[in-house]
């Protein structure tokens, strides 16, 4: 309507000002063209400051949604004027970026609050025998004979590994190198895995290899081949473990390409991962397992976002597990 309006508007002033042009331009030539000058100036300047309402109301919009952080903020990007609607667009890309910055953002505060917290707790647990046995040598020497001073130390040893076991976590955690990628024949890197994940095999008492290979002829994967080999045999990890107590245990390890995007998939037909743990499996140092790290997944999730892919997780209680990594073309 307001469109309709302004067009009106145009409309008359231009019939007006044809009539009184008509009348004019017969009197005097000179005194035509001055107002035909003007009236051409005074419609530029009427689309000029329609124009420039539209852009600061448009402007006003995008600023106040930024200072108050409103997310859900869009800008219509319907208009006749073609500078307006890119002008909209633009803006909806901001927004649309400036939200997925934020998201990320808050994600990355959970995640690094969730690993502090750990850290304190592991710490604290860690170090509070050490400071107790030291306190107790300190005010009562005399009781600590040579047996009982090297269980002391036996103890504070132990506590010092742990420390040492989970800071080293930590830092293999957060001090991934970037990736070399390089094209490799896919059969030769499963050859790699086979012979690493056959020796996890034996060391667990499998007489049997489980873990079975399935590899397109000939085909070529754009990985760094270091780091996919530390994702993989994290997984297969798990997967030996889900497995040690099924009866026909079984792994399949099978590399493919699905829409133009190469992927390795990992299934076992352990006994699933119960619905109450899901949502924790990636959150570094969980661990279902007695001594278990549990950095072992996020590891493998950041090594494959790392190659620009991602790594994702289905399980089914009492039917198995399939994890799949994905990297770019």
């Amino acid at each position: 309507m307001k469109h309709f309006r302004l067009n009106i508007l145009f409309l008359s002033i231009g019939v007006i000002g044809f009539g009184v042009l008509s009348g004019i331009f017969m009197a005097h030539d000179r005194i035509a063209w001055s107002i035909v000058a003007l009236l051409a100036a005074l419609i530029c300047l009427s689309l000029v400051i329609t124009l420039s309402r539209k852009v600061l109301h448009l402007t006003s919009a995008f600023v106040a949604a930024l200072e108050n952080n409103d997310r859900t903020m869009r800008f219509d990007a319907v208009s006749d004027e073609r500078e307006i609607r890119e002008m909209s667009q633009s803006m909806n890309r901001i927004m649309t970026i400036y939200q997925r910055n934020q998201l990320e953002l808050e994600t990355c505060k959970l995640y690094y609050d969730r690993v502090l917290r750990i850290m304190t707790h592991e710490m604290r647990n860690s170090i509070t025998p050490v400071i107790a046995l030291a306190n107790d040598y300190s005010s009562h020497p005399e009781k600590y004979d040579t047996a009982m001073l090297s269980e002391t130390m036996g103890v504070i040893g132990t506590q010092a590994d742990g420390i040492k076991k989970f800071l080293d976590s930590y830092y293999n955690l957060t001090h991934l190198p970037e990736p070399q990628i390089k094209s490799i024949e896919a059969d030769a890197f499963c050859n790699r895995i086979f012979t690493l994940v056959r020796l996890e095999e034996q060391q667990r008492g499998f007489i049997i290899p489980v873990c079975r290979f399935s590899v397109p002829v000939n085909m070529k994967i754009d990985i760094d081949a270091d780091l996919m080999t530390q994702a993989v045999m994290n997984i297969l990890r798990n997967a030996l473990d889900a497995v040690a107590e099924v009866e026909n245990p079984r792994i399949d390890i099978s590399v493919s390409i699905s829409d133009g995007i190469p992927f390795i998939s990992i299934t076992d037909n352990g006994p699933g991962i119960p619905d109450a743990m899901k949502s924790n499996l990636f959150q570094p140092f969980f661990s279902t397992k007695p001594g278990g790290s549990g950095i072992g997944l996020s590891l493998s999730r950041q090594i494959a976002r790392l190659h620009g892919g991602d790594l994702t997780l289905s399980s089914i209680p009492q039917h198995g597990t399939c994890v799949i990594i994905s990297f770019s073309r």
